[in-house]
């Protein structure tokens, strides 16, 4: 019976860590695009922003706050909001850029900022001054980039004219990799919590359209966990690296799914006609 218990106990608290996160997208559900914030499964979808706005591409911040972008007539803002208390608070935009597209990712360590602007990369402190441009001498254009989860390296999308590739980086501008070296185009890379596997886009596998790849960063081996027609675009990984949650065209409309590791199951998270997608992983 102590052993049942046991099992059990091991069980129920495997089964809480799986699903401890939760997932802000953004989605047009309501006539126009808004913040919304769901479980892991799925469960519990709420919107965050239902004005008559447009909000789109959340990030979150170390304290837990959401931001995001917020277009009100002809200006875009950045917004700061805590998901519990419902209060919101204008953030300042990077010293050398207004963001348009994509908003900063926060680094977890210490709130400096990392985002793409005119085509380089940059790290900004917490409140947006430049601390260095990471890929000034590379020419070509620099996009899509995230941290690595200790902070100290990045990896990021770079399209030299020819086709985009994925590259990692120290924070200090050193150790340039090109990881990816190949003909098609890759991007919107995410790093796994371990450090160990890399995620991203690419069209090797001829059905033009992009899927999403797994890379060992020690061996290089890849793994295609979409193989399929349609598209599937901008993966996360989930806190535990069991699960990769991303957002396909497979139904007939954007839509975002989970996928396990472990099992290969594919679940589909939202079910709506209109776009559901940008999922960015919190707690």
């Amino acid at each position: 019976m102590r052993l049942l218990y046991i099992f059990l106990l091991a069980l129920l608290i495997c089964s809480c860590n799986s699903s401890k996160d939760r997932i802000v997208f953004s989605s047009s559900r309501n006539g126009n695009s808004d913040i919304f914030l769901m479980n892991a499964d799925g469960s519990s979808q709420k919107a965050l922003t239902s004005d008559s706005t447009e909000e789109w591409a959340p990030t979150i911040k170390r304290n837990g706050n959401i931001t995001f972008l917020r277009q009100i007539e002809n200006t875009i803002v950045r917004v700061s909001l805590d998901p519990f208390t419902g209060k919101e608070q204008f953030i300042p935009h990077p010293q050398n850029c207004m963001l348009d597209d994509k908003n900063v990712i926060y680094n977890t360590i210490n709130d400096d900022q990392l985002y793409a602007c005119d085509g380089n990369v940059f790290i900004a402190d917490s409140i947006g001054a430049i601390k260095i441009n990471l890929t000034d001498s590379l020419g070509g254009v620099a996009y899509k980039p995230v941290w690595y989860p200790n902070g100290n390296k990045i990896a990021f999308s770079y399209n030299n004219k020819k086709q985009s590739d994925i590259y990692s980086v120290n924070i200090d501008g050193s150790g340039l990799i090109n990881l990816t070296q190949s003909k098609y185009n890759e991007e919107a890379p995410d790093v796994s919590p371990d450090g160990k596997r890399i995620l991203f886009t690419s069209d090797k596998d001829g059905n033009n359209n992009q899927e999403i790849y797994v890379m060992d960063l020690a061996s290089r081996s890849l793994e295609n966990i979409t193989n399929s027609p349609d598209w599937e675009l901008i993966a996360r990984w989930s806190s535990d690296g069991e699960s990769i949650y991303y957002g396909s065209n497979k139904d007939g409309n954007w839509e975002l799914y989970s996928y396990d590791l472990q099992s290969k199951a594919t679940k589909r998270l939202t079910t709506n006609e209109v776009f559901d997608g940008d999922p960015r992983i919190t707690h």
